[in-house]
């Protein structure tokens, strides 16, 4: 069994050497790796070059949409071989990954995408720990295996999965028209196309938290956005939505009425331990460090406020530009022929 590795890039010049030493030092080295370059104009491009004498063939494939839907497509349309594997820069991959991710292929010939395991790095100072168990709450316990689980509907971040090229064709590609979370919605056409989705726990990469607030801001907002553009909000953004308006209200009510806002104070302090501060004390039994009591409320409504606000402009997108709906109605709409 042949396999194709393929990356995205746009000015990973800090992030390639990392990631290319993890992919040679695979137990099961890929048969090529392709590059979809979206006109990066820093050193990526010389730093992925230096890597062609080492004894896997190496393509750079240019796209000019500067999307990694795009780039992963441009890439993905370059493979030689039927199993394509795709990771991203800036990730570390554990040296079974590949030899992982493709044991399902290998023991069941009609599965047709399989998704690995991505877990935080463990070199994260306090503030990076106290994201981890806010915002990746499931895959926190991680030295706990049985707390890891996938759901009974697999939707593989990019980071990690494989799948039969057959069934990118299939799916139609990954979606370009959209920034974000194009990853999960071609999971989801995956599914809708009949393919066949299962998952390992064994084919570990690994990946850095965000290290600033605003950095953490951006990426909740950008896949806010990108979620809210493809019709991907979830029920839990849906409720978090009603307890920050329930709590507005509370807070001009509060003119009249004072008593409410002991109300929303008390509010408050349940979602800051319920959503941050017990998630934090079960990754990290005992007496947290003083700074934890402040970092994971900041971090809890940091999130918050960037899942709502990316959500609040990219609905506005889609009422607005009805490109989005055009481009979705027309992506999602599934054929009825079977996958094979």
């Amino acid at each position: 069994m042949k396999v194709s590795l393929i990356l995205p890039s746009r000015n990973e010049g800090d992030n390639v050497k990392r990631t290319l030493q993890s992919v040679y030092q695979q137990t099961r080295l890929p048969d090529e790796i392709i590059v979809g370059d979206g006109c990066s104009t820093d050193n990526t491009v010389e730093l992925i070059r230096s890597f062609k004498d080492r004894g896997i063939p190496i393509r750079i494939e240019e796209e000019h949409k500067r999307s990694i839907g795009a780039g992963r497509n441009v890439a993905i349309d370059a493979a030689r071989h039927e199993i394509i594997a795709c990771a991203d820069f800036g990730t570390v991959l554990d040296r079974r990954w590949l030899e992982e991710l493709l044991e399902p292929f290998e023991l069941d010939p009609t599965v047709d995408m399989v998704a690995g395991t991505s877990l935080p790095s463990d070199s994260c100072d306090l503030f990076a720990q106290c994201v981890v168990a806010v915002t990746h709450h499931s895959v926190a316990k991680r030295a706990d295996r049985a707390a890891l689980r996938f759901p009974e509907k697999i939707l593989p971040c990019t980071n990690s999965v494989a799948f039969r090229k057959a069934v990118w064709e299939k799916a139609e590609g990954f979606p370009e028209w959209i920034k974000t979370s194009e990853d999960k919605l071609f999971a989801r056409k995956v599914h809708a196309v009949g393919g066949k989705v299962v998952g390992t726990l064994d084919a570990i990469i690994y990946y850095d938290m965000r290290n600033s607030l605003a950095s953490l801001y951006q990426q909740f907002y950008s896949y806010g956005k990108g979620n809210a553009q493809s019709r991907q909000t979830s029920a839990g953004v849906i409720k978090l939505g009603i307890k920050y308006a329930l709590g507005a209200v509370l807070a001009v009510a509060g003119f009249w009425n004072p008593l409410l806002w002991f109300v929303l104070v008390a509010g408050g302090i349940a979602h800051i331990y319920r959503s941050g501060l017990r998630l934090y004390l079960s990754v990290k039994p005992g007496f947290p460090e003083l700074e934890a009591f402040l970092f994971v409320p900041t971090i809890l409504i940091t999130r918050d406020l960037a899942q709502l606000a990316g959500h609040l402009v990219g609905y506005c997108s889609w009422l607005s530009n009805s490109n989005y709906k055009r481009k979705y109605m027309e992506y999602m709409t599934p054929d009825a022929l079977p996958v094979r």
